[in-house]
C-alpha cells in the first residue's frame, strides 16, 4: 500500500535470483522517464499503474488486477 513515484528513470532489480513486487497502491511514473522492472515478478492486486508521459517495462512476469492509466502517443 502506498504510493511508489519513478521520478528519474529508475531501476529496480535483483542481482542474483528472483524475487516478486507486489502493488496494492499506486505506481506513478514522471516526466517523459522510463522506470523498469528486472529479475523479480510484478504482481498488481488491485492497485493503480499510471505512466503519465514516461514509460514503466515490466520484463519478469507476474499478474495485473486493477486500474491502468496510460498516457501519451504509442
Amino acid at each position: 500500500n502506498g504510493v511508489y513515484r519513478f521520478l528519474g528513470g529508475d531501476l529496480i532489480s535483483r542481482n542474483s535470483g528472483t524475487g516478486t513486487f507486489n502493488n496494492n497502491g499506486e505506481i506513478e511514473v514522471g516526466g517523459a522517464f522510463t522506470a523498469t522492472f528486472n529479475n523479480g515478478a510484478f504482481f498488481n492486486a488491485g492497485g493503480t499503474l499510471d505512466s503519465g508521459a514516461g514509460t514503466l517495462n515490466l520484463n519478469s512476469g507476474g499478474t495485473y488486477t486493477g486500474n491502468l492509466t496510460l498516457d501519451g502517443a504509442n
